[in-house]
């Protein structure tokens, strides 16, 4: 029985190496390609997230198991931001969500958020805190301070 002859197995080696680079080359090219663009985007978000800043200015809440509150939210950045949620948590942890739909905040823009069905039997003792967030990670607010109450 005869083998291959040397030659031909060099000349099959260095084809399967030459394709494997080819292939590889090609996928490696692709991801970076893909990870540039990813860290391009994230960077460019971050950036633009760096100015924005939020603020609660006032919260009022009615006495009750079922009262209502309402907070003017600021925007005191240098960019719009988009609100994604709003929640007031009673001493208890209750959360209760605005009923107010949340969206754009320009640049020095105010809004008022409202809350409803809100169980704060004892203002301010009952209160614990109110959260904003925004779609810029790292932008929010926590809102800790006594509350006005009727």
């Amino acid at each position: 029985m005869k083998g291959i002859s040397p030659l031909v197995a060099s000349v099959l080696l260095l084809a399967i190496v030459v394709s494997l680079s080819v292939i590889i080359g090609g996928w490696v090219n692709t991801l970076s390609k893909d990870t540039t663009n990813t860290v391009s985007n994230r960077t460019t978000e971050a950036i633009s997230c760096s100015s924005a800043d939020l603020t609660v200015e006032s919260l009022y809440i009615s006495n009750g198991t079922s009262g209502t509150a309402r907070a003017q939210v600021r925007n005191q950045g240098f960019q719009a931001i988009t609100l994604t949620s709003a929640q007031l948590i009673n001493r208890t942890g209750h959360n209760h969500s605005t009923t107010t739909t949340l969206g754009n905040l320009a640049k020095g823009e105010v809004v008022q958020l409202s809350f409803s069905g809100v169980g704060v039997p004892s203002c301010p003792t009952d209160f614990s805190r109110l959260i904003i967030t925004t779609t810029c990670g790292g932008t929010s607010h926590v809102y800790t301070e006594s509350p006005n109450c009727p």
